[in-house]
């Protein structure tokens, strides 16, 4: 989401990190165009038309060097990119523009990155900085040069304690945050993260690892008596199969969220749009939803089929469902003892026998149970884009393997 921050209604709760820890001005806050020297940062950043993309000198005093730095996400508990701002904001008041795009024509600046600089020591600075929008650090900075190991324990010292005192101030001012009362009246453009892409790369390592360990124990004879040991090496195979099965389902729910025509949307018509079953939201997918020229799947179709059988496969997993593979049966002919086993042995021209390679023994289960369930999700997907009408294929396309999914029309969502 993009918009404005909203106006700074609720008072701090505490404010001993500003009496700890002193602004400190930086030496030059002027904008100036990256130097051909920095450059490469310029990938990070998207080109606007009509606008320079300018930035200030990195280091917030002249002569200073960066000692160390963290990402925020990484070492705060509550780590929230707005909330830290409002705190530092009610602490210090306006923030430092660290960059930002120039209008020359129009005489205008927009701010980027954001900053706020304080002092740990005389000698020590700390800067909480916003870097291309989507990241906030926690850095230190010191004069060049040698020091002192005296010195040197001293500022380690400092700066420990500066990130506890920093990580209680958040802690102890959380009110500024109520995710309810942001999202209310939102404004701007929004995203989705893609979940189908994400389950399906996860899939894909889960596979590589699968491929990487497949070391199967060797068939051995047990002594009378002698506790058979659960080895199995098909829980990653499993795991693959499981997972590229939820991006396909994940897929479905995605396209219903993004595309359910707009009288489709209340509750009374949920067990009949995206709390129906799988295969009900996959053939009715172009009744309930906005851009399809034709059905998806045909029931009882090749397609059809695979598609159930590899759903009861996944229901079964999932809920750890007893069926008839996990049962081993004795049997007696001629006065002879013959063991019977649904899930490796032959089990006769059964019309409800499931294929080898969905066996829900998980012994059996290997690269081939992920082969087959991997082969039926891509036609499965490729049998919906197929059914969609052109701008809709490539609208879905533009995003199918992005981890963002943008979506300027909210009336999407």
């Amino acid at each position: 989401m993009v918009g404005d921050v909203k106006r700074l209604k609720q008072k701090l709760h505490s404010k001993k990190f500003a009496t700890a820890y002193q602004r400190h001005l930086r030496d030059d806050t002027t904008l100036n165009e990256v130097p051909a020297s920095e450059r490469d940062i310029l990938k990070y950043i998207p080109p606007l038309e009509g606008h320079v993309y300018g930035i200030t000198r990195e280091e917030p005093k002249a002569g200073y060097v960066k000692l160390t730095e963290n990402n925020l996400e990484d070492v705060l508990p509550y780590f929230n990119q707005l909330l830290l701002y409002r705190i530092l904001r009610l602490l210090y008041g306006p923030p430092d523009i660290l960059s930002a795009y120039a209008s020359p024509s129009a005489g205008t600046c927009s701010p980027v990155d954001w900053g706020f600089s304080f002092s740990v020591q005389p000698d020590l600075i700390a800067e909480v900085r916003n870097k291309f929008t989507s990241r906030v650090y926690f850095s230190y900075w010191a004069p060049a040069g040698p020091v002192t190991p005296d010195t040197q324990e001293r500022r380690d010292e400092g700066m420990a304690k500066c990130l506890t005192d920093l990580k209680e101030t958040v802690e102890k001012n959380l009110h500024l945050w109520d995710e309810k009362e942001e999202l209310r009246d939102r404004t701007g453009r929004f995203g989705l993260v893609n979940v189908p892409a994400e389950k399906y790369k996860g899939g894909e390592l889960l596979l590589l690892r699968a491929r990487e360990s497949d070391r199967r124990p060797l068939k051995r004879a047990f002594e009378y008596g002698e506790t058979q040991p659960l080895l199995s090496v098909g829980h990653l195979y499993l795991s693959a199969a499981t997972m590229f099965f939820v991006a396909f389902e994940s897929f479905v729910n995605l396209l219903y969220r993004l595309l359910l025509r707009k009288e489709f949307r209340s509750g009374t018509y949920e067990r009949l749009t995206v709390r129906s079953d799988l295969d009900l939201r996959l053939v009715s997918m172009h009744v309930f939803c906005h851009g399809f020229q034709s059905q998806t799947v045909q029931p009882n179709s090749d397609l059809w089929l695979r598609m159930i059988q590899l759903r009861d496969f996944r229901n079964d997993v999932v809920h750890g469902n007893i069926t008839e593979e996990h049962k081993c049966h004795s049997l007696q002919e001629d006065g002879f003892m013959f063991f019977y086993l649904p899930a490796s042995d032959y089990r006769g021209r059964r019309r409800d026998s499931v294929p080898k390679s969905l066996s829900r023994f998980q012994s059996n289960v290997n690269e081939d149970t992920v082969r087959v369930t991997k082969q039926t999700v891509d036609d499965l997907r490729e049998a919906i884009l197929g059914a969609m009408d052109s701008e809709t294929r490539t609208w879905v396309a533009s995003w199918l393997w992005h981890p963002i999914i943008p979506v300027d029309d909210s009336e999407r969502l």
